[in-house]
């Protein structure tokens, strides 16, 4: 599924491990996926923390941790935790932009880092569990739909770094690729209860993106409002930290 379009000459993955339901999966199938076909790879977790939102640096960690422990015969070098310190949008952040701003900016500290990580010769390939959006027929808030996340429809599979597209003073050679990038959270749902990771994994991953103070408690509960929330609400039926009864 996933290691099938990884190219040969890729020994060293880097996957992008944010802490929630894409990335966890992804992980998982990947190390299934090397285990089964016994593939030469290693693996590197990445994860990128907003010091105004650390939340998800916890939830990436512990779920790594249990992926480890399933996967023993793997390779894994030391998980990669880099912080960043994001402007906070506006509460008009739709009309004025300062979404999308923030948005760019977080995109910039991720590339950054994986190009460092690359010049290191630590990883040949970004891979990043970014799933399409749900149908448009599925999504009947207005609210909802004006908070649904941008460039999220399915794009090129695999790529490289193009000239153009990369910094100055960086090298353009590094793969990247969105194994589930036609595929919804519903689909990834499906996967979860396949492979049986609603009562370890699924538990530990974290989709809300509000602040402390805009209804989690600070950190402490999901806000329920913010479109990664209903997100996946609508794909599982579940907010952040629930699992299904048994």
């Amino acid at each position: 599924m996933i290691h099938e379009n990884i190219p040969d000459d890729v020994k060293r993955c880097g996957v992008n491990l944010s802490g929630g339901v894409d990335s966890a999966i992804l992980l998982y199938i990947l190390c299934e996926e090397i285990v089964d076909n016994n593939l030469d790879l290693e693996l590197t977790a990445i994860t990128g923390v907003d010091v105004q939102m650390p939340f998800n640096e916890h939830a990436a960690a512990e779920i790594l941790e249990i992926i480890e422990k399933k996967f023993p015969s793997i390779v894994f070098n030391e998980h990669c935790i880099f912080t960043y310190n994001l402007p906070r949008p506006s509460n008009n952040a739709l009309v004025d932009g300062t979404g999308e701003a923030r948005n760019a900016a977080k995109s910039k500290f991720h590339f950054i880092k994986e190009q460092e990580l690359y010049k290191a010769g630590i990883i040949d390939i970004v891979i990043r569990g970014i799933t399409k959006n749900p149908p448009i027929d599925d999504i009947t808030d207005p609210e909802l739909l004006e908070k649904m996340e941008a460039n999220r429809q399915p794009g090129e599979l695999i790529m490289l770094c193009k000239a153009g597209h990369v910094p100055e003073g960086f090298d353009g050679n590094l793969y990247y690729y969105t194994p589930f990038h036609d595929m919804h959270k519903k689909d990834l749902a499906a996967l979860y209860y396949e492979k049986n990771l609603m009562h370890d994994i699924f538990p530990l991953t974290e989709s809300c993106i509000s602040y402390g103070d805009q209804g989690t408690n600070y950190y402490t509960q999901p806000c329920r409002t913010c479109w990664f929330c209903r997100e996946k609400y609508w794909a599982f039926g579940l907010y952040d930290g629930e699992s299904p009864e048994i």
